[in-house]
């Protein structure tokens, strides 16, 4: 089972950072300069062989609207030998991070947005995130 989805995100860049010239870019040099940061994401999720049948551990989110959020949760696959299926944890992290990552109080913090999430996972597991 795979999951895919692909977004462009323009978050401004908070930082300075170095000067590269932009090479093969498919933007004009015009509108390259009025942009501060490009952050373009595409996302796949392809599973360990042996997982394929519950579509792994691994879940991730990317944040609509243009708000340059995303995260991916790597379940911990040691929940297994608990028989917890180590998925459910991640995928429910993750979920609950799409849904909170509107809440205006965590948009620029993701240490807030983690703990929320948490708060609101029932499923048992852990992943790093």
């Amino acid at each position: 089972m795979a999951a895919s989805t692909a977004s462009r995100l323009s978050p401004p860049c908070l930082h300075a950072a170095p000067h590269h010239p932009l090479r093969r870019s498919r933007f004009s040099p015009l509108r390259a300069a009025k942009l501060e940061a490009v952050l373009s994401i595409g996302t796949h999720v392809i599973p360990h062989p042996r997982k394929v049948e519950t579509g792994g551990e691994d879940a991730f989110f990317v944040g609509g609207d243009g708000c340059g959020v995303f995260a991916i949760a790597d379940g911990v696959s040691g929940w297994a030998e608990k028989n917890v299926n180590p998925a459910l944890f991640s995928r429910e992290l993750m979920a609950n991070s799409s849904t909170f990552i509107k809440d205006e109080e965590v948009s620029q913090d993701p240490q807030i947005l983690l703990m929320k999430a948490h708060a609101a996972t029932s499923s048992i597991g852990s992943a790093t995130v």
